[in-house]
């Protein structure tokens, strides 16, 4: 009897232990680090060039912006990234200073993030975007590399709301220019050569059906060709590049005028 009354103290004292909850292993914050890279489709990395790529950081589960950051750096080495072989498993090379931006954070567990980046930020609004989730572990460093798939596309001739008179037909020449996200140069001497694209311009007007001319290479970067307006009124050109095959494409807007 006095043996088991001995015991109750033990026994409840074991019990309140087996109730309390189980000590974390991450009970106190340790630093982690997160490097984001962005890599063009089919090119090089997305860098200062072309004014960088905006990346937002969020709690994938609240969606809470916990950081932001623009990558920033070179485009990398052509010819390790694009000439050099390697397997599907092996991460594209970011010799060269290739263009990032790292985060730190200090989190007490582990942590399902959100990335999106935006980007590149050479015009006036980004030309892509993508996103991916990730896991950080407290005392981690990870990196991770997003892709983004399109075309830097701008009508440089004619301007915005050009005005021309006519009383007939009238020929419009066409210029623009096409470039891949990270700023590389398509051109005969590079590996995205110009045989690559198919560049167009559609010409549209109320009334009168839509006309699709194709724009030839001409220099680095460079498309041109030439549009017959049928007469007075407004015409809006909108050149569409892709690149076959890729999922990279890219548009670009302009209008002309004419008047009798």
């Amino acid at each position: 009897m006095r043996t088991r009354q001995a015991l109750i103290p033990l026994v409840a004292a074991i019990m309140v232990i087996s109730l309390q909850p189980a000590a974390h292993s991450f009970a106190v914050e340790a630093p982690s680090q997160l490097t984001v890279r962005i890599q063009a489709n089919s090119a090089k990395w997305v860098s200062s060039e072309v004014s960088g790529a905006l990346v937002v950081v969020k709690d994938a589960i609240t969606g809470q912006v916990l950081q932001t950051g623009k990558v920033v750096g070179t485009s990398g080495d052509t010819a390790a990234i694009m000439n050099d072989p390697r397997t599907p498993l092996q991460p594209t090379p970011t010799l060269d200073a290739a263009a990032s931006v790292t985060f730190n954070f200090a989190f007490n567990s582990p942590r399902r993030l959100f990335v999106e980046a935006y980007g590149p930020l050479v015009g006036p609004t980004p030309v892509s975007q993508t996103s991916a989730p990730i896991w950080i572990v407290p005392g981690d460093k990870q990196s991770l590399a997003l892709t983004l798939h399109g075309l830097i596309v701008t009508v440089t001739t004619p301007a915005p709301h050009s005005a021309l008179t006519s009383s007939g037909p009238v020929q419009v020449p066409i210029t623009a220019s096409v470039q891949m996200l990270c700023g590389c140069p398509i051109s005969t001497a590079s590996p995205w050569t110009p045989n690559r694209y198919r560049v167009r311009v559609l010409v549209t007007s109320p009334g009168i059906a839509t006309q699709t001319i194709q724009l030839v290479y001409q220099s680095t970067d460079t498309f041109t060709g030439s549009v017959t307006l049928p007469g007075a009124g407004m015409f809006d050109l909108v050149v569409v590049a892709d690149m076959p095959g890729t999922g990279n494409t890219g548009s670009s807007a302009t209008s002309v005028v004419v008047v009798p």
